[in-house]
Parts: structure tokens; C-alpha cells; sequence
């Protein structure tokens, strides 16, 4: 969506930012180019953004709609209500259950590991791989209020 440009020229992706209201701090920022800045201080209310949302849903649901996300989009099929759209299928991939799933499959595979002597087609290069890979998935899978408080 940040190569989409909505209606006022703004990358679409300003549609679904984090906060829904833009106060001073946000205007004041230092950002690292002009879409940025953009993408931060629109507005989500008023005719161009209720046009941009609708694009969004419209973009999204072309995306979604023949794999599993899709049961949690079609309840904005009705509004086109993107904005809402992406909000919740985020919600839905990023959530405690979610996390807590992949923390599990983390930790299954680093007590599954197992080097035995080297073999073609596993080496222990392929071994410290398995275990730096499940390490690195468990460090990123850090809760949302764990990484606010940083």
C-alpha cells in the first residue's frame, strides 16, 4: 500500500497507521523522507480518506480472499471499511495466541535438535543454524507490551 498513492497524492498506507488521532508530537518529528511525514500526519477522517479506505479494502481483499485470512476480513465486506480490514487480520496474526504458538514451535525445535556426527546431508553448520534460527524466532516474538516499555 506505500506504493499506492491515495487520493490527495499521500501513499495509501497512511489508511491503517498505529494512532488514530495526530497530535503536535507527530507533526514535529523528524522523519526520514517527505512519504513518511505524510503517512504519519493525514487525517483518518474526511472524503478523501473515506475514498482511500475503501481502495484499501478493495487492494486488500484481492490479496486475503482465497486464503485463510479471509474469515477475518469478510465481516468489512459490507463498510469496504479497509482501515479496519488490515487492523484486524493484524490483530489476529500478531496475538497472544498466536505469539504463544510460535514461541512453542520455538521451543520444540531447539529440544528436538540433536547432532550426532557429521552426515551429507546434515552438518554442523546446518545444526548451530537450527538452533540460531529458533533462537532468533523466539527473540522477535517478544509480546507487544514488552516492546512498548523498551
Amino acid at each position: 500500500m506505500g506504493r499506492i498513492r491515495g487520493t490527495a497524492k499521500c501513499p495509501s498506507s497512511y489508511v491503517f497507521h498505529d494512532h488514530p488521532q495526530v497530535d503536535p508530537a507527530l507533526h514535529n518529528f523528524p522523519y526520514a523522507d517527505h512519504d513518511s511525514r505524510l503517512i504519519a500526519t493525514t487525517e483518518l477522517q474526511g472524503p478523501w480518506f473515506e475514498v482511500d479506505n475503501h481502495r484499501v479494502y478493495d487492494e486488500f481483499k484481492a490479496l486475503v480472499l482465497k486464503g485463510p485470512g479471509w474469515s477475518f476480513v469478510k465481516g468489512f465486506d459490507h463498510t469496504r471499511n479497509g482501515r479496519e480490514a488490515v487492523l484486524a487480520l493484524h490483530r489476529q496474526c500478531e496475538g497472544t495466541s498466536t505469539i504463544q504458538s510460535r514461541k512453542a514451535a520455538a521451543y520444540a525445535k531447539i529440544a528436538t535438535a540433536r547432532y550426532s556426527g557429521h552426515r551429507k546431508a546434515f552438518t554442523f553448520d546446518n545444526y548451530v543454524e537450527m538452533h540460531q534460527s529458533a533462537h532468533t524466532l523466539y527473540r522477535n516474538l517478544r509480546s507487544p507490551s514488552r516492546k512498548q516499555k523498551r
